[in-house]
């Protein structure tokens, strides 16, 4: 006979009697159990949790079903973190800790949906990619700016060694892609039948070789170029001349990588104002939030004093 519980009663005053397995029955469930690991993914393990559930309320970790949002291991990560840090002892402080582990998710839930409605609209794939770019350059030019102030000043670097190996490697490479241009491997246009601006673009190309060439081997290196970023070492004369106008090249392709995605920053600020003109005419949505995360917070404090008065 199945012995009742406290609650169980409550749904099924009738026990149910268990019926006894033969042999044959147990040997077969036995084989058909060695074809099977059960699930693997945390996704598979959080849905099979909840196959034996019926009403939950002695369940010791009752947590949602799995979704790509990932809230129920949210859930259980919430639950072992109260569990060790209030310690419950009796069946109602263990069903307090299941209800806090439940609002805090809560919690979370509501907050980021009062985030998404004051965002309002996003920015569309184009714009995001172009917003990272606009971010990306503008990381880039502060990194740049730093590293000239230490090579002007100490005539070596002062960046961090991922800094330095993202920097060497632009060094690097305009060093081997200026002579790749000035020494192509296919046939070109003759430069007598250039026209003014291929000419000078060629010009400055040769400029650039005439700075670059006596220190190639050391700009060549991407080690060694690391080395002189992150204060390993110091420059050269020549080799400082040289680090320092490639690095300005690259700060001007910051500039222009600025001016061409600024424009995406300038939509999303504007979008965004609008949208908060619309949402404080219409503040309903927001304030029936704030007053669900309001009541959350208080259900919380009110468990966490009950802990507090042990």
């Amino acid at each position: 006979m199945v012995s009742p519980n406290r609650v169980t009663p409550l749904f099924d005053p009738s026990p149910v009697e268990v019926r006894t397995r033969t042999p044959a029955q147990k040997e077969a469930s036995r084989r058909n159990g060695a074809l099977s690991r059960g699930p693997l993914t945390d996704e598979g393990k959080s849905r099979s949790s909840l196959n034996a559930v019926k009403h939950g309320l002695l369940a010791r970790n009752l947590t949602p079903a799995a979704d790509p949002r990932g809230h129920d291991v949210l859930y259980r990560r919430l639950h072992k973190q109260l569990l060790h840090e209030l310690q419950p002892r009796t069946f109602s402080e263990q069903a307090l800790v299941d209800a806090l582990a439940h609002d805090y998710l809560q919690l979370s839930r509501a907050r980021a949906m009062s985030e998404i409605l004051q965002q309002g609209p996003g920015l569309n794939p184009e714009e995001v990619k172009r917003w990272e770019m606009l971010q990306e350059a503008r990381r880039e030019r502060g990194a740049i700016r730093s590293l000239l102030a230490g090579l002007k000043e100490d005539r070596t670097g002062n960046c961090s060694a991922p800094v330095a190996r993202r920097l060497a490697k632009l060094i690097v490479e305009q060093v081997e892609g200026t002579y790749e241009y000035l020494n192509p491997t296919e046939e070109v246009t003759p430069e007598n039948e250039l026209d003014e601006y291929e000419k000078g673009e060629l010009q400055q190309m040769k400029d650039r070789w005439a700075r670059i060439e006596p220190v190639r081997a050391r700009l060549s290196d991407h080690e060694n170029v690391v080395k002189l970023f992150t204060g390993r070492r110091h420059a050269w004369s020549r080799e400082l001349k040289a680090v320092r106008h490639l690095l300005e090249l690259q700060l001007e392709r910051c500039r222009q990588q600025i001016e061409a995605n600024i424009t995406v920053e300038r939509v999303s600020m504007q979008a965004q104002e609008t949208w908060l003109k619309s949402l404080a005419g219409q503040p309903e949505k927001l304030l029936l939030i704030d007053r669900y995360v309001q009541g959350i917070e208080r259900s919380i404090r009110l468990k966490l004093a009950a802990f507090d008065s042990r």
